[in-house]
């Protein structure tokens, strides 16, 4: 799961197509503007890992977007792009034909070929590792036609596939990107920096406009001050993430500008295979949590008024989103009836998982919740541990956020289906039904309908409880010129010189 998509991408893949065919061709081009010495870009987290088939990590999946390609991509406004597929055909009898684009090289000098699309298609869905098995797991076969022609066959129809597929990094056949990554994109992996850092460097093979940068560093700095205050000492060039104690600064100085946009992250709390005797396997007990959170509280007080309530898993502009359903009021009177109805009339104590830079919800948080009987225990982590500590399964409740990649809320339903994933541990017969129904159906109207039909189901057993949906802040050097990307990603072939083209 990974972020914000405008409204002519909420249909299904079937126009995407047309988009598809309409841009293969595409043509390399070259950059006439002048080459720099060094981009740095900051972020809150460092790198999770260098195999993008292996996370679903944001910042992991931002970083890596420099190095590695899928087949398609989507732009900064969430239309589907050709990137190492120019085209693509749809014959009789099922199957996708996707046609590669000629003269790409991997960073080792590799010529691309049919054949790394299979393998690397091939990793990423049945992997013992791979985070994307789920969302290929309707993909029948992958096959080489040629060496520049490769179909895939899925086993039911999948209105989604070109989404999907935007989410697949081509890498060479055999290799291990974690211990050695190698892409296609217009930047190189050089090296980790302290803190899991990365510094790239400029592909000079890739296949389309040139580099604008001999080097990107991209700077992990967990602690919010210290990110700003180095963006104000020059050090820093881009900030990917402005706390919102900091952004006052960047406002002020003469030398920043500071890019907001609303975020399409759903910040939430998870569970995770509960237990038959845990008390969050009871959905009154979940409602009562959610019911007991005062969100607007918390973002007047915490985020100073950068993000708004969520009452569902993903944002308005999220195909599937259904905008009939009501805010999330706090009702404490509720919450203590449903607690002593489940069983817990004198109270629980409920352990929270939380990354340390949101530390300071818990305050806000934990005397809500107490009003009416659940004593919060929070453990603060560093991200890159409580993410371990989530995919694995040792969270059972925990603080984070979630997104779409790919502008469908299907990324993040088809998660809770009995036969998948099943985050938190969580049956639904009725859910996998509307599950099983959207994934086979093309038609876009019927196709939304049964998505908000799951996601209604959904806020009435509360499997995730969702907060709010905070607004990106970053903030940017003057003189450079940069359009912040509705999915969250900082690319550096997008950040320019102003005035340049």
């Amino acid at each position: 799961m990974a972020t914000a998509r405008p409204a002519n991408l909420r249909r299904a893949a079937l126009p995407l197509l047309a988009a598809l065919c309409a841009a293969a061709g595409l043509a390399p081009g070259c950059s006439r503007a002048t080459v720099r010495d060094r981009l740095v870009i900051a972020y809150e987290d460092g790198v999770i890992s260098l195999d993008p088939h292996r996370q679903d990590e944001s910042v992991t999946i931002s970083v890596l977007a420099n190095i590695y390609e899928g087949l398609v991509g989507f732009d900064a406004d969430m239309r589907i792009v050709p990137l190492v597929a120019q085209g693509y055909t749809n014959p009789a009898g099922g199957g996708w034909r996707f046609h590669l684009r000629p003269g790409v090289t991997f960073h080792n000098g590799e010529r691309l070929s049919a054949g790394d699309v299979v393998y690397s298609m091939e990793r990423a869905r049945s992997g013992p590792a791979s985070a994307m098995r789920g969302l290929l797991a309707a993909v029948d076969r992958v096959t080489a036609l040629d060496s520049l022609t490769v179909e895939i066959t899925t086993s039911r129809p999948l209105p989604t596939l070109i989404n999907v597929l935007s989410q697949v990094a081509i890498v060479p056949q055999g290799s291990d990107p974690d211990r050695q990554a190698v892409g296609t994109g217009p930047y190189r992996f050089v090296r980790y920096l302290p803190g899991r850092g990365v510094e790239l460097a400029a592909n000079g093979r890739y296949w389309g406009p040139a580099a604008r940068y001999r080097t990107v560093e991209f700077r992990s700095i967990a602690d919010g001050a210290e990110r700003t205050a180095a963006l104000l000492r020059g050090d820093v060039d881009l900030s990917a993430s402005i706390d919102e104690g900091q952004r006052e600064q960047i406002g002020r100085h003469p030398g920043l500008k500071m890019l907001v946009i609303p975020g399409t992250s759903v910040s939430i709390i998870g569970f995770a295979a509960p237990g038959p005797t845990d008390p969050l396997a009871d959905a009154r007990v979940r409602r009562a949590l959610s019911l007991a959170i005062d969100r607007a509280a918390i973002i007047d007080n915490v985020y100073h008024g950068y993000a708004q309530p969520a009452n569902q898993l993903v944002h308005p502009t999220i195909f599937g989103f259904a905008p009939g359903l009501p805010p999330i009021a706090r009702d404490t009177a509720a919450a203590a009836r449903l607690l002593r109805a489940a069983g817990y009339g004198r109270g629980l104590t409920l352990r929270l998982d939380v990354a340390r830079e949101l530390r300071s919800e818990i305050a806000p948080l934990s005397a809500q919740l107490r009003e009416v009987g659940i004593r919060l225990v929070a453990d603060t982590l560093d991200w890159s541990d409580l993410y371990h500590r989530i995919e694995s399964g040792t969270s059972t409740c925990y603080r984070m956020g979630i997104s779409c990649s790919f502008g469908d809320a299907s990324e993040i339903i088809n998660d809770l289906h009995s036969g998948r994933r099943a985050a938190g541990g969580y049956r639904n017969p009725s859910l996998d039904r509307l599950i099983d129904d959207a994934d086979r159906e093309f038609d876009a109207a019927r196709r939304q309908a049964v998505l908000q039909r799951a996601m209604t189901l959904l806020m009435e057993d509360l499997p995730v409880v969702p907060l709010y949906l905070r607004d990106d802040c970053y903030g940017i050097r003057r003189g450079l010129a940069w359009q912040p990307r509705a999915d969250g990603l900082v690319l550096a072939k997008e950040i320019r010189p102003e005035g340049s083209r």
